[in-house]
Parts: structure tokens; C-alpha cells; sequence
């Protein structure tokens, strides 16, 4: 019996989407990105391997059902996928205007005491902007997580400094455990030395912006982003778990699930 075409097809994808996940998930074992991944690629992998049998129960009864369902929610997760990602991309690619008041950095996690690479990416593009800038405030968000020696904010602030910014223009945020925490907190301490007017760039991962933009908005800041690239290899992941949170936040709020949040 002929194999289908479209069962080589999703065998493909199917394949493709779980061995990526499968390949990244020792080091992210926590990201929920690369679980929906792999829970999105298991029923194209398991109709591309075995097309005939699969059919035969996909064409009937309860079967002809979940093919229905299938249909339908993966073409409304490929099209709101699509949308949300072309949003994500155009938020990264604005670049904020010069002469802000003050300079946030969000934390990013830390390797051995040392900033990772991702958070590297971050403080770069805000050493660059903030030597550009030199009457801005900047503010290195983020606290100790729990496989870390130092807060992140500290990590932050020395390689600032050993990378030639005044540390008398760095205010230190060491309690934030999520993004919302980042600018909530980071307010707090902005307020105290800005009053209440006062404009500030926000530097994070360029799938990040977009988030982060729409959380600062919602604490009543006035803030754009700006983007430090990321590495290529993670996008798909990281695009996947800004799709998922993005939609939580829409549907529930910036503040909402505490608990969840902290996973972003």
C-alpha cells in the first residue's frame, strides 16, 4: 500500500520539531516553549510513521472528531502564531530615541557568577547607548536565583564598570524574580530619584521587547525598548515561549499567575 505524500510531510515536520526540542531540553528543561514544541510535533510524527493506521481511525467515530479538532487548532495556532511573531519582530526592530532619563537593564541569568552570554548581549547594547548618553541614570534589574552565587544586578553592575560606565550612574534593583518584577521594582527606585516624569530605555533580548514594552505600559511607564540581539539557534524556542506568555498575559494580565510568571 502507498505511502500518503502528506504523511512524508509530517513525518518531516513532526521530526524536525521534536528532535529540536528533545536536543535543547537538557539545558532548558524548565521552558515551557520546548514542551508545547514537543507536544505540537508528536501527531504529525506519529501519522508520518504510521500513515494507514492512524487514518483508519482518524476516518471514523470519535476519530473523524479529533481529526476535526487537530484541523482546526493547529490552523488557528499556525495563523496567531505567524501574527504574533511579525508583531515580536517589529517591536525588536525600532530603535529608541537619544536623551533618556534613565537606562533599565533587565537580568538575564548568570554562569559561574558571570553574566551568561544572553545577559553579555544586554549590558553590551546598554553600555553603548548609555556611553551615548551619558546624563542617563542606569539600572541593572534582577535578583539571586536560587542556582546563583550573587544577585544578578551585582554580576550586571561590575562588568558595566570593568567595561568603562561611571559606577556613579548605576542604581542596583536586586529583589526581581520575573520581567514584571523588573519594572515594578525598578520604578520604585526611578520615582524616588526622577519625581514622576521622566523617560526610560529598557534594554533586553530582541524577543523580548515586545513584552516588556507592553508590561512597562502597564506600570505607567514612559519607556522604549531596546533590542540586543540573540542567538539564532534559540529563536524558534524563544519565539514559541514569548507566543505562549504573550497570550496568558492578554487573556489574564501583566500581573497575573504569579507563580507561572516567574518562569518567564
Amino acid at each position: 500500500m502507498r505511502r500518503p505524500f502528506l504523511s512524508y510531510l509530517l513525518l518531516a515536520l513532526g521530526a524536525l520539531g521534536a528532535l529540536y526540542a528533545l536536543a535543547l531540553l537538557p539545558g532548558h528543561v524548565t521552558d515551557l516553549g520546548l514542551w508545547f514544541l514537543l507536544a505540537l510535533s508528536l501527531p504529525p510524527l506519529l501519522y508520518g510513521l504510521w500513515p494507514h493506521p492512524v487514518g483508519s481511525f482518524l476516518s471514523k467515530g470519535w476519530g473523524k472528531a479529533l481529526k476535526v479538532l487537530l484541523i482546526c487548532g493547529y490552523s488557528l495556532w499556525a495563523v496567531s502564531f505567524a501574527i504574533v511573531s511579525a508583531m515580536i519582530a517589529s517591536y525588536a526592530a525600532e530603535y529608541p530615541s537619544p536623551g533618556a532619563d534613565a537606562l533599565l537593564v533587565l537580568g538575564g541569568g548568570l554562569w559561574d557568577g558571570k553574566p551568561a552570554p544572553a545577559l553579555q548581549r544586554r549590558l553590551d547594547a546598554a553600555l553603548s547607548y548609555a556611553l551615548d548618553n551619558p546624563d542617563a541614570l542606569v539600572v541593572v534589574s534582577g535578583g539571586q536565583g536560587p542556582d546563583e552565587s550573587r544577585t544578578e544586578a551585582s554580576a550586571m553592575a561590575e562588568y558595566l564598570t570593568e567595561h568603562g560606565l561611571d559606577p556613579q550612574r548605576l542604581l542596583l534593583e536586586e529583589h526581581s524574580f520575573s520581567t514584571y518584577e523588573n519594572f515594578a521594582n525598578s520604578k520604585t527606585i526611578l520615582d524616588e530619584k526622577l519625581g514622576d516624569a521622566y523617560r526610560v530605555v529598557f534594554v533586553t533580548s530582541d524577543f523580548h521587547i515586545m513584552r516588556s514594552a507592553q508590561l512597562a505600559e502597564s506600570l505607567g511607564l514612559s519607556a522604549q525598548g531596546l533590542a540586543a540581539p540573540s542567538d539564532p539557534l534559540y529563536m524558534p524556542m524563544y519565539y514559541i515561549r514569548e507566543y505562549m506568555v504573550l497570550i496568558k498575559y492578554w487573556i489574564f494580565g501583566a500581573d497575573s499567575l504569579p507563580g507561572l510568571s516567574r518562569l518567564f
